[in-house]
């Protein structure tokens, strides 16, 4: 099992990033980070905290951080099984949803436009409360 030094590094690579591109990219999440910073990972001297973490593993397109870092995902039915059985699960579950009769019911929020939300009107229901 590689390191997550190791993987930060192969993930990098594999998105085609330097270490300064990736610093650059952390840096536009809100991370003032610098290419030592991610060499000192990459060799294991240091690990990055929580948010920066979260942060590199959006950028590196890292979808599943069990599966990523650890081999496999305890919490995902599908992480033991290969490729075909994985595919064959994705059928499935679209022909489920393709019947519509085990779709979830859920809330759909409407967002609030001009026409939709009168400024005006809340602001004089605003002015009346203040007043009384």
């Amino acid at each position: 099992m590689d390191s997550i030094g190791q993987i930060i590094a192969k993930k990098r690579k594999k998105c085609g990033l330097s270490q300064d591109d990736l610093a650059k990219a952390l840096h536009d999440n809100g991370h003032n980070l610098t290419r030592k910073a991610i060499s000192k990972w990459e060799q294991n001297a240091t690990e990055p905290g929580l948010a920066v973490f979260m942060s590199l593993c959006r950028i590196l397109g890292i979808h599943d951080i069990y599966e990523t870092f650890l081999g496999s995902n305890p919490f995902n039915p599908m992480s033991t099984l290969n490729d075909e059985g994985k595919a064959k699960v994705l059928d499935y579950i679209s022909l489920i949803h393709d019947t519509g009769k085990y779709e979830k019911n859920v809330c759909k929020i409407i967002p609030f436009t001009n026409d939709t939300f009168d400024v005006a009107f809340w602001k004089r229901r605003v002015e009346y409360a203040w007043a009384y």
